[in-house]
């Protein structure tokens, strides 16, 4: 059982609430709906038990977003009920983003379609930097940083 913590964002169709709370694990995110009741989703592998959401939901509650503990530190998630909890980084990496030097520490928001995240991390010079991901198609990613005018690389 949980003690509740936090509900941190609802699904735009009011289906799915985010949130953090407390568990026999540690501290987890946890999604709740009316069918499934509250459900921990997890944890990143390595580091401590912990794992946060704070806000980052699609419309329909399928997807979310935020960030967990592992041996680096933090890093973002993403989680959907067919994956589960899966780092983010990873899963942009193995869509064919170089992202060399960086460090997605966490993912905040989601777009209600879930193809837009946003978050922060360390750059590649070592500076905490928003960052905005668009994955507008499975074969095409873009990941740009909020002032548009680099692709997640050190800044000549």
């Amino acid at each position: 059982p949980f003690q509740f913590d936090s509900a941190k964002g609802i699904s735009a169709d009011g289906s799915t609430i985010i949130g953090n709370a407390f568990g026999s694990s540690g501290f987890e995110a946890f999604r709740w709906t009316a069918a499934g009741g509250m459900v921990g989703l997890g944890d990143l592998s390595g580091g401590a038990f912990s794992s946060f959401a704070n806000g980052g939901v699609s419309a329909d509650g399928s997807v979310i977003v935020g960030g967990g503990s592992t041996t680096s530190g933090s890093e973002a998630f993403i989680w959907d009920e067919g994956n589960g909890m899966r780092n983010l980084q990873v899963v942009l990496e193995e869509l064919g983003l170089n992202l060399t030097g960086w460090q997605l520490s966490e993912a905040q928001g989601l777009s209600d379609d879930g193809t837009v995240i946003t978050g922060f991390g360390i750059n590649p010079s070592g500076f905490r930097e928003a960052w905005v991901a668009q994955i507008p198609e499975p074969a095409t990613l873009m990941f740009l940083a909020l002032g548009g005018v680099a692709v997640l690389r050190k800044r000549a």
